[in-house]
């Protein structure tokens, strides 16, 4: 990408389109091995969530238990990267921007990944407090 005026969307050659959906996967991949580790230590003596946070649909729960094993669940949040990377792709492709210069898809990505890292870690804080103590089913009171 050095040295070009226009990088374009998708070319033979390394378009952004790549660069992007190889960082989404990569830095959820990254983030999650991080930070699971890290949530699981520090909330091993607080019980489970049971606020609004807590109440997620039912259809999830067999995902979130994916959590039993970091890799497996970073794996799953990888593959919600690259998803994200390509929808937000789409979201480009459908507004007509299909070429950026260097500067602005610095910027650009510099955004979009802050804005996912940040939305994942919320992910992950919340999936890891439900660990504590085991998923509960959202309609189980732990009252």
């Amino acid at each position: 990408m050095r040295g070009k005026t226009e990088l374009s969307l998708w070319v033979v050659d390394g378009g952004f389109g790549i660069d992007l959906i190889a960082t989404g996967f990569l830095l959820a991949v990254i983030v999650t091995l991080i930070l699971v580790p890290i949530q699981r230590r520090q909330l091993t003596d607080i019980p489970p969530a049971t606020g609004t946070l807590a109440r997620l649909p039912e259809r999830l729960m067999p995902l979130l238990r994916s959590a039993d094993s970091v890799l497996k669940f970073s794996l799953l949040t990888g593959a919600t990267g690259a998803l994200c990377a390509g929808a937000t792709l789409l979201v480009m492709i459908a507004i007509d921007v299909t070429t950026l210069s260097p500067l602005h898809y610095s910027l650009f990505k510099s955004l979009w990944t802050g804005a996912f890292a940040a939305a994942l870690a919320y992910l992950i804080i919340v999936v890891t407090g439900h660990r504590v103590g085991g998923i509960t089913s959202p309609t189980t009171s732990n009252t």
